[in-house]
């Protein structure tokens, strides 16, 4: 019976140190997390954005075909520069398509030559066209997320579905700069790379927390069991002690042997001083003859 209510004890002690631990700890992790990719994602639109509004400028500097060369050769290097480059971001493929959603200018510049045609998203060029000079860059729109390989990445996907994109397309408009008329769209997809390897890792660090955590609360709820049943005992005895016996036949404690050697004490004096006072012998209240003697002796 004590073995199973100190198990029972035991558990609920473990829970509510768990309750207490882990709903906090896993709420911190979740924001940690969260902090942590957003701040990947955000960071790699923005240097997107920044790199569009620089192949606009060029794009509206010279709209000539020898100015579209130069444009397909300024993507190209960025395209090269950014897939060599240790950087979180890689931009996959850039071009300029026009009202007519003909390819004026391609990273790869063989594109252009063997097919003006191309593949690119039309309804992003229809869309993008409606953009003002003020705000010449659209939003980003995701393309593919990160493929789950292992439970880890599977895990990070369930908990962040709208964090791990991993390729984006985004488009900006290009307007004359006399007319303000858009004469056509640049169009970009790029990729942000490690968020793979930076999932694996938050994932190991989150594990790692845990079962620290996860060790620390069964040590804290096997010494408060433990201390809990030491303690029990000695409270029983000692209101055992305080509870005078109620019932008949039951040996007293030894608190009550003590008054009851006291009282046994007591009423043995009062005996005794009874038997006194009756063996003392009385006087009688008559006068006799032996009380008359020491009368006439003193008249003599």
């Amino acid at each position: 019976m004590n073995i199973f209510r100190s198990m029972v004890i035991g558990f609920l002690i473990f829970l509510s140190m768990s309750f207490a631990v882990f709903l906090p700890l896993g709420y911190v992790q979740y924001r940690k997390g969260q902090e942590l990719f957003s701040a990947v994602d955000r960071s790699a639109r923005e240097r997107a954005e920044n790199i569009l509004i620089a192949l606009i400028r060029v794009a509206q500097e010279d709209q000539t075909p020898q100015g579209m060369v130069t444009l397909s050769s300024t993507m190209g290097y960025l395209v090269e520069k950014t897939r060599t480059a240790a950087q979180f971001m890689s931009i996959e493929e850039v071009l300029f398509v026009d009202r007519e959603n003909r390819i004026q200018a391609h990273s790869d510049f063989i594109k252009v030559a063997r097919d003006s045609s191309g593949t690119f998203d039309t309804s992003l060029n229809d869309e993008t066209l409606t953009l003002t000079q003020l705000s010449p860059v659209g939003n980003a729109r995701p393309e593919e997320k990160v493929a789950a390989r292992g439970y880890r990445l599977a895990l990070v996907k369930e908990i962040y579905p709208d964090l791990l994109t991993e390729k984006y397309l985004i488009g900006a408009v290009v307007r004359t700069s006399d007319d303000n008329y858009a004469r056509g769209t640049v169009q970009m997809r790029f990729v942000i790379r490690g968020l793979a390897p930076m999932a694996y890792r938050f994932v190991g660090q989150v594990l790692v927390v845990s079962a620290v955590a996860l060790a620390l609360v069964v040590l804290s709820s096997i010494i408060l069991t433990v201390l809990t049943f030491v303690l029990m005992p000695r409270r029983r005895r000692e209101s055992n002690y305080m509870q005078p016996a109620t019932l008949e036949g039951n040996p007293p404690e030894t608190g009550d042997e003590e008054d009851a050697d006291e009282l046994e004490d007591r009423d043995d004096q009062d005996d005794f001083e009874v038997a006194e006072v009756q063996e003392k012998p009385h006087r009688p209240l008559t006068p006799t003859i032996l009380d008359a003697i020491p009368l006439q002796a003193s008249r003599r």
